[in-house]
């Protein structure tokens, strides 16, 4: 939710919530990595202008759409946690897709986890 509290996989329509993604390099040091946070079908970004700008770290440059949030880090060393702001907007039952991160410059260093299940009742 809103305050931090992990709500589960469900949510009532019209209700307010964060989604988090944390971002973990386990290779030591990467440079130029794009990270795609599809959002699950269901939910919208709040303010799709302000979603881009949640994080403190200067190396990231943040873009955000309808349907996503893609970061750019330019360097990534220690575990960067990413929150988006949305809003549950249709009802029914949902996959949340998952995160993926690839090094641009390097397509061999690359991740794809997270997903699941998500229902938004009325």
């Amino acid at each position: 939710d809103r305050n931090g509290k992990a709500i589960g996989t469900k949510i009532k329509r019209g209700e307010a919530v964060t989604l988090t993604a944390t971002i973990k390099p386990k290779a030591g040091k990467l440079r130029e990595t794009v990270v795609t946070i599809p959002l699950p079908a269901g939910l919208e970004p709040e303010n799709i202008k302000s979603a881009a700008g949640e994080t403190g770290e200067g190396n990231i440059r943040a873009e955000a759409l309808d349907d996503r949030m893609i970061l750019y880090i330019s360097s990534l060393e220690k575990t960067v946690t990413w929150k988006t702001k949305v809003r549950a907007v249709t009802e029914g039952k949902f996959t949340v897709p998952k995160v993926s991160a690839e090094c641009m410059y390097d397509p061999a260093v690359r991740s794809l986890s997270g997903g699941g299940k998500l229902e938004i009742y009325k």
